[in-house]
């Protein structure tokens, strides 16, 4: 019924399904929305036939959309290179630096917020002088075997 109101057509366009014996147009089919996305609505009225045998109207609505761009993290850290960890060796050099920085940062006292911070940052330090960073490695989307095989279709 929102849409009697706000919207003003003409009554061909506000009913969507006609009854057969006293041939008066009703309003029964609607479109739900939330109520935080009312006011994005634009119009709403009944369409024409549509071509499903049924007897009832489509009912249409026209919003505007709001696209929002989301920000990138700007400290988002590196990831580390995880696969180096397979090597024995390095593992426990990781062992070895990580057991070495958190006996040298030793502080009770500190607050446990910063006790956390300490930590995170000693191990993350820890594992990027040992294991390093992953190197992204970006692939063409078009090579000489997509051509290739691109030739070759087209020949046929």
């Amino acid at each position: 019924m929102y849409h009697q109101y706000v919207f003003s057509h003409a009554n061909i366009y506000k009913g969507t399904w006609q009854h057969p014996r006293s041939k008066r147009w009703h309003l029964i089919d609607y479109i739900i929305v939330k109520h935080l996305h009312k006011n994005d609505i634009i119009d709403s009225r009944v369409r024409g036939s549509a071509d499903c045998w049924t007897d009832h109207k489509l009912v249409c609505i026209r919003l505007k959309f709001h696209i929002s761009v989301q920000k990138r993290k700007v400290n988002a850290p590196k990831r580390l290179n995880v696969n180096n960890l397979k090597d024995p060796s390095k593992a426990e050099q990781l062992r070895e630096s990580i057991s070495k920085n958190l006996a040298s940062n030793d502080a009770s006292d500190e607050p446990l917020e910063q006790l956390w911070e300490n930590l995170r940052n000693t191990v993350y330090s820890s594992a990027a002088d040992n294991i390093g960073y992953q190197k992204r490695n970006h692939r063409d989307w078009f090579d000489e075997n997509t051509q290739r095989s691109w030739i070759c279709c087209t020949r046929n």
